[in-house]
């Protein structure tokens, strides 16, 4: 499991088709491979964000990409257990 520490709230909901397509086409195969080994390893790892912007659209502030990242990661986590 990849654990968001950011003492925001990390559940699926809130993270939309257009994030998480922006993540599958952006994060590099290799990095992805390897945090999901990780994962899989019981390695726990942790993503921290420095901002609180969780709208993709909003411009006028860094995306925190941290929980959506996770929450990416995750799904995959539980795609590939169920085969």
């Amino acid at each position: 499991m990849i654990v968001h520490n950011n003492n925001e709230r990390p559940t699926d909901q809130g993270t939309t088709f257009s994030a998480n397509s922006f993540l599958a086409m952006r994060l590099p195969h290799f990095e992805r491979e390897t945090l999901i080994e990780r994962a899989f390893d019981g390695v726990p790892q942790y993503f921290h964000d420095l901002g609180d912007n969780d709208d993709i659209n909003n411009l006028n502030e860094v995306w925190a990409h941290a929980a959506p990242l996770v929450q990416y990661l995750n799904r995959v986590c539980r795609e590939r257990v169920r085969g």
